[in-house]
């Protein structure tokens, strides 16, 4: 299995349970969110504290996720980026697109200040 969900209170976690995500497991990332959004859930964390590794084809599928909340008016927060990743997306200059979290708990407070604006 590439990714676990889990359901909670106004969002959805989904984790990538890979050291990677690259081509080979990237459409089951882009599946996953296209079925979330399809059922009306438009606010996704997605956890990467166990993929070390992430190309192209794994930042396309964030992006399309990122992209997906946008036009949802959800909430799209990466969270647990190892350092490879982070770099990857800095030098992206996608840090500035992306809102990103330390933890799951720090996404979720992040959460829930936006649905009280």
């Amino acid at each position: 299995m590439t990714l676990t969900i889990q359901n909670e209170p106004g969002y959805s976690c989904v984790k990538i349970v890979k050291k990677q995500l690259n081509s080979y497991n990237a459409p089951d990332l882009k599946a996953a969110l296209m079925l979330l959004l399809s059922q009306g859930i438009s606010h996704i964390v997605l956890d990467l504290g166990e993929c070390e590794h992430c190309d192209s084809s794994g930042l396309s599928a964030i992006l399309l996720g990122n992209r997906l909340c946008e036009d949802q008016e959800g909430t799209f927060i990466l969270t647990n980026l190892s350092s490879s990743v982070e770099m990857l997306i800095k030098i992206a200059n996608l840090d500035k697109v992306f809102i990103i979290a330390t933890n799951v708990q720090e996404a979720e407070r992040l959460l829930n200040k936006k649905s009280e604006l």
